[in-house]
């Protein structure tokens, strides 16, 4: 934040997406292997009826 109270927006300089460090990771194993939180039917006490 600047003085006068204004932010100053910034470009990553290091984006692990970008830059490779992600390139060898399995994405689609992990997925398989713990699923897609969020994705799920309720399947409890997390069934909320509005």
């Amino acid at each position: 934040m600047e003085k006068d109270r204004t932010l100053e927006y910034r470009t990553a300089e290091n984006n692990p997406w970008l830059n490779g460090e992600f390139a060898d990771i399995d994405f689609e194993k992990y997925l398989a292997e713990v699923g897609n939180y969020g994705f799920e039917k309720p399947r409890g006490k997390e069934i909320i009826n509005h």
